[in-house]
């Protein structure tokens, strides 16, 4: 055989090994893109991931911290309804909070973080919780002083050290996977929270 027709054979084989290892990498590059709205919808409903024993859960915590605040809030407003108009209670913050819904479907952890915010900015004006010259408090302070100071109704504070936790594990953790319904929870309890927060004050 010449150099020519072995060169020829040699790549012609090389093609064919080439084809046999990229088979299953296109094959799933297909599937990937003909199953891809339903692959979305699977990703967003993920809750929890785990890799080498270490597991991290954000729906069932933002279940049990929206349950919670439904509860105080429904104790709350019970009791303050007579206090405040329900229409004066709730057009600011049903505002910014509507207006995460967009994040919720494609940013749920900025979705987090904002509802956050607002949470921690209303439990920031409680008179006497900021003493003369303080200008910043960490967050798990400020809630000390509400709980100590009695500011706020002893079951208020574990729903605000969940969402505070919460919204930590959504910054800090690099794979706290946060789904688009998880996110709306979370903003939910967070917007119950702050309502109740606001009628209080």
């Amino acid at each position: 055989m010449s150099t020519t027709q072995e060169l020829l054979v040699e790549l012609a084989r090389l093609f064919v090994e080439l084809m046999g290892l990229l088979a299953w990498p296109v094959a799933i590059v297909i599937v990937v893109i003909l199953l891809k709205s339903h692959i979305a919808e699977l990703l967003g409903r993920i809750t929890s991931l785990r890799h080498k024993g270490t597991e991290l859960t954000f729906g069932e915590a933002t279940d049990k911290v929206s349950e919670e605040a439904r509860e105080v809030l429904s104790t709350v407003t019970t009791a303050k309804e007579g206090e405040k108009t329900l229409k004066a209670r709730g057009s600011l913050q049903e505002d910014k909070f509507l207006a995460l819904i967009p994040l919720v479907n494609t940013h749920p952890d900025m979705a987090v973080v904002q509802a956050w915010k607002y949470v921690d900015e209303q439990i920031r004006e409680f008179p006497g919780v900021l003493q003369a010259g303080e200008k910043y408090l960490p967050t798990a302070r400020v809630i000390g002083r509400l709980a100590n100071q009695g500011l706020v109704p002893d079951s208020v504070i574990p729903a605000l050290k969940e969402l505070n936790a919460l919204r930590n594990r959504a910054v800090h953790e690099s794979k706290a996977n946060i789904s688009s319904s998880a996110a709306a929870q979370y903003v939910e309890a967070a917007s119950d929270v702050y309502e109740t927060l606001w009628m209080l004050s």
